[in-house]
């Protein structure tokens, strides 16, 4: 029997293709979106594992659901058929008579009991896909339920994380769209059941839900991973993502997500110390110094020529850019980097002031040196950029440092501080080292290498005692990208 041009057999298996097609364009991987508290890290088991069975239910509730579309369709498309023969076979028979009505007659009748026979089956299977497609209108109400509980779970997160940023807010947002929109599927599918109306509505928005999970497990993917994941990484993920503290990794990092020496958002703090702040003490190897009430870091002991020193891991993360910046103060006679002291190498106190390398064998990154005078040239004590100055820098330092005085006199005095110019900071620059201070970082230095994984030194180095002379810290912030 021919319809159209398509036998019965064509049209359903045809109309079985293309729902299969539809099938294709949801078909997307289960993932987990684990939202932990960096308070109560086991508080996110019972969630992931409610999360994980919601998401399977949605595939499996998808596939059942567009597989009963093709058996109502196929049914509606075989009753069609059915009243055809009849009315067809009547208008032969009695028009044309002889051995070819009865011929045709026959194969009707043959025709006709394969089709009641078809149509028995497909009414007996309707059953079953009644059945199924309750089930799964139950199922989706029950994951739009689950959806809820994630809701108010990720409210709950909001008030304890330490994260200062919108990341779950987002997740809330995400989850109460998907849970109407969950809904509207429900409703939907039971309109199918009782109609039969068209399907296309309810699967693109079957798509619209699934491509919105995708993008929360992308950005949970970032905040779960078992490799080290960057501040740059969250960027890239979530780009209107504010600075602020992330959980990653199983840890909190910093993240700074503004323009930082020169360069786009996405770096990642991985050094960090402000005296001001009672609860900090001073790390490594440096030492407490009380100078008029106000604590700093210092080089430790009471040798001469030496480093004291603290270093800062990038947590297994690579990096071929350093940003950073340190507030330190002179320290009565410190002369930069004196050709007094000798030839001295990158693993020597060759700088009154701050060193900063990163692995071992140690390679520089940026040199802070502190002069004797800020308007008075030596021959010695100032600084290689001051004006008229023939001091070199050592060759490993090259171009790559800032040099500056915070003694605006034209005489020095042992015990000193002078705690009102901080060094390298772009400031209060006499016009003998105006030219030191012309980098417009200030008071952040940059440096593009090599990618690398290895940490980052900070050392305080000085030719002298550190009571003759030294270059004492307040604060530093060390980002790498």
């Amino acid at each position: 029997m021919e319809k159209g041009g398509e036998s019965f057999y064509e049209v359903a298996d045809h109309q079985y293709q293309s729902e299969e097609d539809d099938v294709k364009l949801v078909q997307h991987p289960t993932f987990r979106v684990d939202m932990k508290d960096p308070y109560y890290p086991g508080s996110s088991n019972s969630k992931l594992v409610k999360l994980v069975a919601i998401l399977i239910l949605l595939q499996l509730a998808t596939l059942v659901f567009v597989i009963a579309v093709v058996g109502i369709t196929a049914s509606i498309l075989l009753q069609t058929d059915q009243n055809e023969p009849t009315t067809t076979g009547s208008r032969t028979g009695s028009e044309d008579g002889g051995l070819f009505g009865i011929d045709y007659a026959q194969n009707i009748s043959m025709l006709q009991k394969e089709i009641y026979s078809l149509n028995m089956a497909l009414t007996q299977g309707q059953g079953g896909i009644a059945r199924v497609l309750n089930n799964t209108a139950a199922k989706l109400s029950e994951t739009a339920s689950k959806v809820d509980e994630i809701q108010d779970f990720a409210e709950d997160e909001a008030t304890k994380s330490m994260n200062q940023t919108n990341i779950l807010n987002q997740v809330m947002q995400t989850t109460q769209s998907t849970s109407a929109k969950l809904t509207e599927v429900v409703s939907t599918l039971s309109n199918i059941r009782d109609t039969g109306t068209s399907t296309s509505s309810v699967v693109n928005d079957i798509i619209g839900v699934v491509q919105e999970l995708l993008e929360l497990q992308n950005a949970s993917s970032i905040f779960n991973s078992i490799i080290p994941v960057s501040c740059a990484d969250i960027k890239s993920a979530l780009p209107n993502s504010p600075s602020g503290w992330y959980h990653v990794n199983s840890r909190n990092i910093y993240c700074n997500m503004d323009e930082l020496c020169g360069s786009g958002g996405g770096w990642t703090r991985i050094g960090y110390l402000d005296m001001t702040d009672a609860t900090q003490s001073c790390p490594g190897t440096l030492a407490q110094l009380t100078y008029g009430g106000v604590r700093y870091c210092r080089r430790a002991g009471s040798t001469y020529g030496s480093c004291s020193s603290t270093t800062f891991s990038p947590n297994g993360l690579y990096y071929s850019q350093v940003c950073g910046r340190v507030t330190a103060f002179q320290y009565a006679h410190t002369d930069a980097v004196s050709p007094a002291r000798g030839n001295h190498g990158i693993n020597s106190w060759y700088v009154d002031g701050i060193s900063i390398t990163r692995g071992n064998p140690r390679e520089h990154v940026w040199t802070l040196m502190s002069a004797l005078f800020d308007n008075v040239l030596s021959s010695t004590d100032s600084c290689p950029c001051a004006t008229g100055s023939t001091i070199p820098s050592p060759s490993f330092v090259g171009n790559n440092y800032y040099c500056e005085s915070g003694n605006p006199n034209n005489w020095y005095q042992n015990y000193l501080m002078y705690p009102n110019d901080p060094l390298w900071d772009g400031q209060n620059c006499a016009p003998l080292e105006s030219p030191c201070c012309t980098n417009p970082n200030l008071p952040w230095f940059h440096r593009t290498l090599n990618s690398t994984n290895d940490f980052i030194e900070l050392r305080v180095c000085g030719n002298e005692r550190p009571y003759n002379e030294d270059t004492p810290i307040s604060f530093y912030e060390m980002y790498i990208k």
